[in-house]
This record gives C-alpha cells, sequence and structure tokens, in this order.
C-alpha cells in the first residue's frame, strides 16, 4: 500500500478517507455484499474498490488510526514493551489477555513482512518508494 499523508491531502474523497460502512437490506438501493454474505451500504465511498486483508473495501484501511489514536497508541506502546521483554498484565504469557497477544502476533507478522519487503530493496532505493533524507548525491 503506498505511503499517504493525510492532512492537506486533495484526494481523500477519491480514496475513500471519510467513507462508512453500515448494514443494509438486500433490497437497498446501493447494498453490495460481503464474503460471507452480509449486506451492506456505503457512505462516502472511494471512487473504486481496494483489496485489503482479502476483502474489497471502500474505504481507507488507515481510516482507523485517525479515527482512534489513543488506542492505537496504547497498542504500539504495549507492543514496544512487548518486544523490550515485558507485558502489559502482571504475571506470564498465560496471565496476558488473549486479545493482546493476537495483536503482538498480528504486529509480529506484520514487521517480518516489512523486513523481508526491505531486505529485498536495491541498497540505493529508499523503502516504499519515498524520498531520502539529506544532501541530494
Amino acid at each position: 500500500m503506498p505511503e499517504r499523508q493525510c492532512s492537506g491531502c486533495v484526494k481523500q474523497k477519491e480514496w475513500g478517507c471519510r467513507a462508512k460502512r453500515f448494514p443494509a437490506a438486500v433490497k437497498e438501493p446501493g447494498a453490495k455484499p460481503d464474503r460471507n454474505g452480509r449486506w451492506w451500504r456505503w457512505e462516502s465511498p472511494a471512487n473504486m474498490p481496494m483489496t485489503f486483508d482479502g476483502e474489497e473495501t471502500y474505504a481507507c484501511p488507515r481510516q482507523d488510526l485517525r479515527e482512534r489514536p489513543f488506542a492505537w497508541h496504547r497498542m504500539l506502546m504495549f507492543y514496544g514493551m512487548y518486544k523490550n521483554g515485558f507485558l502489559p498484565q502482571p504475571g506470564s504469557v498465560m496471565d496476558q489477555s488473549n486479545k493482546a497477544l493476537q495483536v503482538f502476533s498480528i504486529l509480529d507478522a506484520v514487521n517480518a513482512e516489512c523486513d523481508a519487503a526491505a531486505k529485498d530493496q536495491p541498497p540505493d532505493q529508499p523503502p516504499h518508494g519515498g524520498r531520502r533524507k539529506g544532501r541530494p548525491q
């Protein structure tokens, strides 16, 4: 997924940055089924759908970061502590919430995927197609 800067972006309508999905009846105009057979209607959808995590969506997958920054801050803070050997709750791994351990597992898998992709990049190309900082060469 390409990197995007949300603040000041003029393509938010095109990319579905404000899109919302609501449950809908089968006969409701504009309603579409998901892969589980549930029907949904979109408000302010993107111009074209994108496939994210195997599901077609008309909303930017980064919406949740913008809408729940405090929750994401806590998740990433606890993940950093987990990577340094500290668990969020007192006790052993068996005493931790299953949800926290699932989040950490997902973040571990995504980090491994990003690390593998970064290894495949030529050394003179910055990751994610971005520009290098510093003096031009």
